[in-house]
């Protein structure tokens, strides 16, 4: 559950960024917040020198990959089997933006 409209938890280590977690209250989704976080984020690590940024997502949030890909990210790679769900496992898909 998100307190407040939303957030994004960034790491990196000068050379590669991650996010960590990014979530947008699902009340206000759809309304631009979540590509104005994604934005401010990616603009934060290039401006500290990293070269690439990593995130993970799983394959079912379409909204969350479009937003992605609307923002310059790639798809690299899947994990398998890696999120457990109710009904069993989903893949993750592994998505990177590099400058």
């Amino acid at each position: 559950m998100v307190e407040g409209p939303g957030f994004i938890l960034t790491q990196d280590d000068g050379r590669q960024g991650d996010i960590l977690t990014f979530q947008v209250a699902q009340i206000v989704q759809g309304g631009g917040l979540g590509r104005l976080i994604l934005a401010h984020a990616i603009t934060h690590l290039r401006d500290k020198g990293v070269k690439s940024i990593y995130l993970e997502v799983s394959k079912d949030r379409i909204q969350a990959k479009k937003l992605y890909e609307n923002q310059g990210f790639r798809l690299e790679r899947y994990r398998k089997a890696y999120y457990k769900t109710r009904s069993g496992r989903l893949d993750a898909e592994v998505w990177a933006l590099y400058f």
